[in-house]
């Protein structure tokens, strides 16, 4: 005769312990996100509230920087404002030089030719020079006609100069190749086309310009524009082969959802859970101000969540007002919240390894949800 099954043997009791044991790492991540986020007052009891308290005990700009990385958030204005602020005074060139004073950036050039690591960021901080992906700047290139021309927001004192400095240069390099050295000069003004660079230099210049080119001064007079534009764009070129293939700097691949979806597409999957999420947590926290609260508040967010999304459609305070197009219907099978958080994290396929890391991560990025949820 078999002998019974101890408890702890059966299926439902294996099962139970890996539930236990999936809420057990669920509440650490929660504990470990939380500690990163402000704690949530009731809205009549405070004057401010320090969203980096967490990272209060670092210099303020470290403080943003982690604040950034582990909130997602943030931490300063776009850099468009920061120039819209010194176009119009209200950032002086003043302080743009005490800022830069301050870095103690090298003079020395990036590469031969070029200016230095201080007055690249200079053009950088005013002019907005920016990373591209391969698609926009071919974009660029073809729409905008960037390899030829001049954007429309370069000032006509830089035009000037930049042509003015093409010709000099053009002079010494034509003075210095010499009679037979034509084609070397016409490469370093027009880059080779990929699958092309056989290419004659000069008859590549002559389709840019619409006539033949036999003499580089006289291509220079038919179109300083272009051929000081695409000299510069040439001479980037070549000053970047050495990096072709390299990564960029800092660049880090995606490791979650949210990141993947706005790695593809640039807009944010938490901003429409914010839409909901937050007018409920403020009817949870609300602490008798409100007109109509949230009811059953005693029994935890989650569970009086569950009772105004089913307690229909007809009449609702504004703070309910997304649950009917973006909540489930239907009672869920289990009202315990880290249950079906640890059901859902499962589901979408989180490493048992990395589930409490990626639970954190979450967490932060909803600040809202570890203190609910904690309540």
């Amino acid at each position: 005769m078999n002998a019974p099954l101890r408890q702890s043997e059966t299926p439902s009791a294996a099962g139970e312990g890996t539930t236990v044991r999936s809420r057990e790492r669920l509440q650490q991540a929660i504990e470990r996100g939380a500690k990163f986020l402000p704690v949530q007052w009731a809205l009549e009891v405070f004057v401010h509230l320090n969203l980096l308290t967490a990272f209060q005990h670092l210099p303020f700009d470290e403080g943003v920087r982690q604040a950034e990385e582990k909130l997602k958030v943030r931490g300063y204005w776009p850099e468009d404002r920061y120039r819209e602020a010194l176009k119009v005074g209200r950032i002086t060139d003043e302080d743009v030089e005490a800022v830069l004073a301050d870095e103690q950036l090298s003079t020395e050039p990036i590469a031969p030719g070029f200016p230095s690591q201080a007055q690249a960021t200079r053009l950088v901080m005013r002019y907005g020079v920016g990373v591209e992906t391969l698609a926009s700047l071919r974009w660029v290139l073809v729409e905008r006609d960037a390899a030829n021309r001049f954007g429309e927001d370069v000032p006509e004192v830089a035009r000037a100069a930049v042509i003015g400095d093409t010709r000099t240069w053009l002079e010494g390099q034509i003075a210095a190749a010499g009679p037979g050295g034509t084609l070397d000069v016409a490469r370093k003004i027009v880059s080779p086309t990929p699958g092309m660079r056989s290419l004659d230099p000069l008859a590549k210049l002559g389709a840019l310009l619409g006539q033949r080119v036999d003499d580089l001064r006289a291509a220079f007079d038919a179109d300083p524009e272009l051929v000081s534009v695409r000299a510069l764009w040439t001479s980037c070129i070549q000053a970047c082969e050495h990096l072709d293939g390299s990564p960029a700097p800092g660049a880090q691949a995606p490791r979650f959802h949210r990141e993947w979806l706005q790695a593809v597409g640039g807009d944010d999957p938490a901003a429409p859970v914010h839409e909901v999420l937050i007018p409920l947590c403020g009817s949870f926290l609300d602490r008798g101000l409100s007109h109509w609260p949230m009811p059953d508040r005693n029994r935890g967010f989650f569970r009086a969540w569950i009772e105004v999304n089913m307690a229909g459609h007809g009449i609702r305070p504004s703070w309910a007002a997304a649950l009917g197009r973006r909540s489930p219907t239907g009672r869920p099978a289990t009202s315990r919240p880290r249950t079906r958080c640890s059901s859902w994290s499962r589901s979408s396929g989180s490493a048992r390894r990395s589930s409490t890391r990626s639970s954190s991560t979450r967490c932060c990025c909803c600040p809202g949800g570890p203190g609910c949820s904690r309540a």
